[in-house]
């Protein structure tokens, strides 16, 4: 998942546990403010009462406790919301009307909140515990009928559109998150990528013990392919090599363009012994993808690994970008070995003659 979707989906769990308790707050005001005013028949004026109870201490607990909840508690607390509001129609009986409304506050918080399944499964279930209540409230018949009909529709018709407009919201975030985070020209992760995936990988390392290697590698060539047949060609170039990269890396740790003739890859629990070899597979499929080129193309490539040549993140990159360096001045089309980070240890450099 691209980093910035990561923090959406962060976000949005935060945000659908504060709407609903903002949600749940307005309305128990709302309902007292109701009780006080126009309080429903005597006789049922003590279930309400001990409903509104219930309510009210299921919304302090969950506003005290909110940022301990599972994630389900959210889906529950709505469910619990929508059980009072039946009592409150069961209470007012032909008078519930207006008290229908908080079905829609509650069916829109699904619609937008829930995965549109679980959101479907409340508007059924409201609809007939709607009903049922006002059956068991005694206003069955006539006008009341035509009230249970009109509410349920409105509800379905309403949390579609929600769920609706909701679908085309997720995929823009998530266009948007993708766009963000890929490089145009080549499809592959940019620098914004990259730099997010080192400092989670390296901090995910670091707290495991865990070997963490950064290969960094330079093409040897586009310039003269630039010169020669122009950015054109440079860029095919470009988008040939990131199909070899894409070919030749697992999924879970795909390659990364940091910009112009830089490319680089993370190899998480990975050490420089086997990181070199996954390197040298990587140099020897770019020097065999363009071979027969009138300029062929070949690549230079640096690697350092934690904790062995580099304590912190800077240092890492360091070291391998030092290793890069040295590859070039080595003849190109190699792969060398960082040494440790602020030393005067010699870099182990590797020509393929495979």
């Amino acid at each position: 998942m691209a980093p910035d979707l990561a923090e959406h989906r962060r976000a949005e769990a935060t945000a659908k546990l504060e709407s609903l308790l903002a949600l749940w707050a307005v309305g128990q005001t709302v309902l007292l403010a109701a009780l006080l005013a126009a309080p429903p028949p005597a006789s049922r004026q003590g279930v309400l009462m001990g409903f509104e109870g219930v309510n009210f201490t299921a919304l302090v607990a969950v506003a005290l406790w909110r940022r301990r909840l599972p994630p389900w508690a959210g889906e529950v607390c709505t469910w619990l919301c929508q059980l009072i509001v039946g009592g409150v129609v069961w209470a007012y009986g032909s008078g519930s009307a207006p008290f229908a409304l908080f079905y829609l506050w509650f069916g829109v918080y699904a619609a937008w909140f829930l995965p549109w399944r679980r959101a479907g499964v409340q508007l059924v279930v409201v609809a007939l515990t709607y009903g049922l209540a006002l059956v068991l409230a005694g206003a069955g018949g006539g006008p009341t009928d035509l009230q249970w009909a009109l509410t349920a529709a409105t509800l379905v018709v309403v949390c579609t559109l929600v769920a609706v407009v909701r679908h085309r919201f997720d995929a823009l975030v998530e266009s948007l998150a993708h766009t963000a985070a890929t490089d145009r020209l080549t499809g592959l992760a940019n620098r914004h990528s990259f730099e997010d995936l080192m400092e989670r990988e390296f901090e995910r390392a670091r707290r495991a013990n865990l070997s963490l290697t950064l290969v960094l590698g330079d093409l040897d060539g586009l310039k003269a392919v630039n010169d020669q047949f122009g950015h054109r060609a440079g860029d095919e170039v470009l988008r040939r090599v990131a199909g070899v990269l894409s070919e030749q890396c697992r999924q879970a740790e795909p390659p990364v363009r940091l910009g112009g003739d830089e490319f680089a890859f993370v190899l998480v629990a990975t050490d420089a012994s086997v990181a070199h070899h996954f390197a040298e597979r990587i140099r020897v499929a770019v020097r065999d993808e363009f071979a027969a080129d009138a300029v062929p193309v070949t690549i230079s490539l640096g690697l350092a690994s934690y904790p062995r040549h580099s304590p912190g993140l800077a240092d890492l990159f360091r070291a391998a970008d030092d290793a890069v360096y040295a590859a070039k001045r080595e003849g190109r089309n190699c792969t060398v070995i960082g040494g440790p980070s602020n030393s005067n240890s010699p870099l182990d450099a590797f020509h393929g003659v495979s």
